[in-house]
């Protein structure tokens, strides 16, 4: 685990593997690590850069007032005990990140073929 420098934002990298070269590019969000990107070393710093503006951009959204967040909680529309006050946005543009759930007892299940992530 290495923080990568020249970054706004606090970008780890750690090897994938020794031999293959290829980063694993990930964010720390509270007690959740957010895996951005496996590249190859030579786009580590491209990469590093689109993360950046995409975690720029996630920071200027507009915030949702309480009272609008109550009504969504009262008609149950979002869970009463996850309100999330962010979404991630995606280093492409400006649309939600895809967040798949993965907890390391999955880990085995994520080479199988028949493995789905839940969003």
């Amino acid at each position: 685990r290495k923080r990568l420098k020249g970054s706004a934002t606090t970008i780890f990298e750690t090897y994938l593997e020794q031999k293959s070269g290829f980063r694993i590019l990930y964010t720390e969000e509270g007690d959740t690590k957010v895996i951005w990107f496996v590249s190859p070393h030579d786009k580590v710093s491209r990469l590093m850069k689109l993360i950046d503006d995409a975690k720029t951009r996630t920071t200027r959204q507009q915030v949702v007032p309480e009272a609008v967040i109550a009504s969504l909680q009262h008609d149950r529309l979002i869970p009463s005990s996850q309100a999330r006050r962010e979404v991630l946005l995606d280093v492409v543009g400006n649309v939600p990140l895809k967040v798949y759930d993965v907890n390391n007892t999955n880990l085995e299940d994520i080479a199988t073929n028949s493995w789905v992530p839940r969003l």
